[in-house]
């Protein structure tokens, strides 16, 4: 390894961050707001995002009240997602990945379906998207299950075409959706799945990936890491990483 090359040490976690109410953009005021509408399966009341406990098997409507506080019609698109770690250790409901990671039991975009994936909302006005959860009649699960709604404002093919050289803000909420079977606490199953060389942005990083194996969020957790030459005993890079 050239001792030139500058590393820098970034964790690609899984099932590691925080949870809840989440909105992506760069302009200063959203053109719609969102309102979770709790079922009486809701764990915690308090928060506003969905907490459910259900048996297997069991069937739940999740429904969204999608308020249009523009002065013009907006259509809005409902999307259900598995959530995953992103690169800075947070859980994020927002990207649609393919494949998901081979530890996960149930993928929560497999077992959700939307009854109308887009609606047109008249200024002033508020409408309700619903999605549908199916949970499997024979498999029962520990921990959690964790996913999540995320609404965003459809882009016309109008808008794209005028603005394809301009930068645009796209408002987009995501709502966390937590699932459990019980309330037994399950404990964490950490392991280094893999140690790979990445480049992004024309800079070297050293991507190391823990697995969490176990149903459930691990939080305030340390992270030392040290890299060595092969062969040798004195370390190229240390880094530590305390309360994740």
């Amino acid at each position: 390894m050239n001792k030139k090359i500058r590393w820098a040490f970034l964790l690609a976690l899984m099932i590691i961050g925080w949870f809840g109410f989440e909105l992506k953009s760069s302009a200063t005021a959203p053109e719609f707001s969102v309102k979770t509408i709790l079922t009486e399966n809701q764990r915690d009341a308090s928060v506003s995002y969905f907490d459910l406990l259900l048996d297997k098997g069991a069937a739940e409507e999740l429904q969204v009240e999608i308020t249009n506080s523009s002065e013009r019609e907006l259509t809005v698109e409902l999307q259900a997602t598995t959530a995953v770690t992103n690169i800075n250790g947070l859980i994020d409901y927002s990207i649609d990945v393919e494949e998901p990671d081979d530890s996960l039991k149930i993928d929560f975009k497999e077992i959700t379906s939307i009854k109308e994936s887009e609606i047109t909302i008249p200024r002033g006005e508020s409408r309700i998207l619903t999605a549908l959860v199916q949970l499997p009649k024979e498999q029962i699960f520990d921990g959690i299950l964790l996913g999540g709604l995320t609404i965003s404002e459809k882009e016309s093919t109008k808008d794209s075409s005028e603005t394809e050289n301009q930068i645009t803000n796209r408002f987009v909420y995501s709502i966390a959706v937590m699932i459990a079977q019980s309330e037994d606490a399950v404990q964490p199953d950490l392991s280094l799945k893999s140690v790979e060389v990445e480049q992004r942005n024309r800079r070297n990083f050293i991507v190391g990936n823990i697995q969490n194996r176990a149903s459930t969020i691990v939080n305030h957790f340390d992270v030392e890491a040290t890299i060595f030459k092969e062969g040798e005993t004195t370390p190229l890079f240390h880094e530590e990483r305390v309360d994740m």
